[in-house]
């Protein structure tokens, strides 16, 4: 760098005497001048070193952003790397934006770990043939606004997210690109993502979007994910407490508004489990999941919980003005953490649940009285149970059943009842006698018998507030 300065200087004085013709008008001053001017030059790009040859800039030390950012914008620089050890700025914003390069900008060797913004850093590098920045270090970025705006190959998979706060527009306008790997974004402090995907219309195939979600209360308790798949979805997988469900082929699936619903079967007591949605093409690779406005999900997947759900849905103009989905809501939450509160012991407060007595249940008094048990499944299928003896039994108009052996003797069993079922009347005959009861004999079997634990008292009376919300928002 000193050589090539030092030349500049000579050429100078050379045309300034030749151009007067006599010594006189080139006065000291003069002289001075250009001698100061490249001996600022020369100090101001110590960390810079440019072959005009070949139109390398090789970055080094601990560069300025206005170092770089004065230097890089030069038409005559093709390419771009750093010698090992070089120090980024704290604040690198805008730092190659519009960068001349055409050929590659190579960070490898970069130590970008106390850069903090790195918000339009390669914005407009849209003439680059390749940009080397899968070994950034980003755990202390807090901005990536327009960061890779109208960039083309990327490779992100290295990318510590964690810290980030605005990922605004951050890959806007990246038309050409493809094989995005997103999976391991976490976007958990992100407040502003608008446009993060926008134009980027060469990734369309390789998106699901996660329209929105649902909860089912009929003879299955499950979430539902309504999603609209890209052309290279192969594979969409379920994982949840019960473990993983892959679904490969989408055309069996219920259609809603256009988008496909997956479900997931849960029962009450996993009310708190995260259920995730993830998706991947025929090579096992994971795509991209956005929400409904192309805003990328945390993690690249959708995630559902019973819990977050009835959070979600308690700030909603529906809960708040329709009392009936209010009392449903309320009534399944109870449910659930009475639920829990007797399989998993847990200790959560059940509240509205106080008015339930022996007489707001004796409507449901069974017909067999005490000579046949009776339980209530709570597992995804809720069902009752039965545990009869006879030769010939049969369960509502049905044929002749046989009994299942289970741990509390043989049983006879009635599935997939809804919600809004548990107060239907059913009908058991046993050798010619016929009985009439409900699912819901079981709570009245329980607030009539003193023996029965607080837990199992707390079930019972929600079961049957959730019997009756479900009622009155469903139908029965």
């Amino acid at each position: 760098m000193r050589n090539k300065l030092t030349k500049k200087t000579a050429a100078v004085m050379a045309a300034a005497l030749i151009g007067s013709g006599v010594y006189t008008p080139v006065g000291n001053g003069t002289i001075l001048d250009d001698i100061l001017t490249a001996s600022a030059e020369e100090q101001q790009n110590a960390n810079l070193s440019f072959d005009e040859g070949t139109g390398l800039l090789t970055i080094s030390g601990s560069p300025t952003r206005d170092e770089v950012r004065n230097f890089v914008n030069k038409s005559k620089v093709k390419k771009v790397v750093c010698a090992e050890k070089t120090k980024f700025p704290v604040n690198s914003a805008y730092l190659f934006r519009s960068c001349s390069a055409d050929e590659e900008i190579d960070l490898t060797n970069a130590d970008t770990s106390g850069v903090t913004d790195m918000s339009a850093m390669f914005y407009g590098c849209s003439a680059l043939t390749k940009l080397n920045i899968s070994k950034l270090n980003t755990s202390s970025v807090t901005s990536m606004s327009e960061m890779l705006k109208d960039c083309k190959k990327l490779d992100v998979s290295n990318f510590n997210t964690e810290n980030v706060r605005d990922m605004n527009r951050m890959f806007d306008g990246c038309s050409e690109l493809t094989g995005l790997n997103l999976s391991h974004f976490s976007l958990a402090n992100i407040s502003t993502k608008g446009g993060m995907l926008a134009g980027c219309t060469t990734l369309k195939p390789e998106m699901v979007y996660a329209m929105t979600k649902s909860l089912t209360l009929g003879g299955n308790l499950g979430v539902n994910f309504y999603i609209k798949p890209g052309e290279k979805l192969a594979k969409v997988v379920l994982s949840g407490p019960n473990g993983d469900i892959e679904i490969t082929d989408l055309s069996g699936c219920k259609i809603v508004d256009e988008a496909y619903q997956v479900s997931y079967p849960i029962n009450a007591t996993h009310a708190d489990a995260n259920i995730t949605l993830k998706a991947y093409d025929k090579n096992g690779k994971r795509l991209i999941v956005c929400n409904k406005d192309n805003e990328l999900l945390d993690h690249s997947q959708a995630d559902f919980s019973l819990n977050s759900y009835i959070t979600e849905l308690r700030k909603t103009d529906g809960y708040k003005k329709d009392s009936k989905l209010a009392a449903l809501t309320n009534s399944l939450d109870n449910f659930c953490k009475a639920a829990d509160n007797i399989f998993n012991g847990s200790k959560n407060t059940i509240e509205g649940i106080e008015d339930v007595t022996k007489d707001s249940v004796k409507d449901y008094a069974p017909e067999f009285g005490s000579k046949i048990k009776l339980s209530l499944v709570l597992n995804s299928k809720t069902a009752v149970r039965l545990y009869a003896e006879g030769s010939n039994v049969k369960l509502d108009k049905g044929d002749v059943i046989e009994p299942t052996s289970g741990k509390y003797g043989s049983y006879y069993e009635i599935r997939d009842i809804a919600a809004n079922d548990l107060g239907k009347e059913h009908s058991i005959t046993i050798d010619g006698q016929k009985y009439k009861f409900t699912p819901l004999a079981y709570a009245y079997r329980v607030l009539n018998n003193d023996d029965a634990s607080p837990a199992l008292k707390d079930i019972a009376k929600a079961a049957y507030i959730y019997a009756k919300a479900s009622e009155a928002f469903l139908g029965k």
